[in-house]
């Protein structure tokens, strides 16, 4: 993991503070409450904590080869959102070998990977991407409250303490 950790500050970022709080918990007002940029990468760190949690604690969660350096890669671009990091994204949702695609990913992850990779202006993409990980994730029996509850403490596990 990247020895330089982003963290957010809550002065700097009232709108998330206020949509952690809020009850219930709407995950689809980070992505605006961060701002484009940022709010994806609010959206994504809350979605890796979920996905993480999840496999931990549901022993129905199918995992695939690649799932952990796929949820490396995403812990590297919640840390620095760089395009090489973008690209390394990519590259494992979408190189494919004779057709197929070559990483073998939980369905859930992938849909992780695709919701670092939405566009900042683009029209919603990160909410239907994310909302394709709950899916994936509410598929294992999780309730909304208890994914809820997961994305929250990804959230605050990266704000800064003052």
């Amino acid at each position: 993991m990247n020895s330089n950790r982003w963290t957010w500050r809550p002065t700097e970022y009232p709108e998330v503070v206020e949509v952690v709080n809020s009850k219930p918990f709407d995950w689809r007002r980070l992505d605006s409450a961060g701002g484009y940029n940022k709010g994806i990468v609010f959206t994504v760190c809350a979605g890796l904590s979920m996905v993480r949690e999840a496999k931990q604690a549901c022993a129905k969660f199918e995992s695939g080869k690649d799932d952990d350096v796929a949820l490396s890669a995403i812990d590297n671009w919640i840390d620095c959102a760089s395009e090489e990091n973008l690209d390394k994204i990519q590259e494992i949702a979408y190189t494919e070998e004779n057709g197929e695609v070559v990483a073998e990913l939980s369905h859930s992850i992938w849909w992780l990977l695709r919701s670092a990779m939405a566009h900042p202006d683009g029209c919603g993409e990160i909410e239907w991407a994310f909302e394709s990980v709950y899916e994936e994730l509410e598929k294992f029996g999780l309730s909304y409250e208890w994914l809820a509850n997961s994305a929250i403490k990804g959230l605050m596990a990266r704000m800064e303490q003052s």
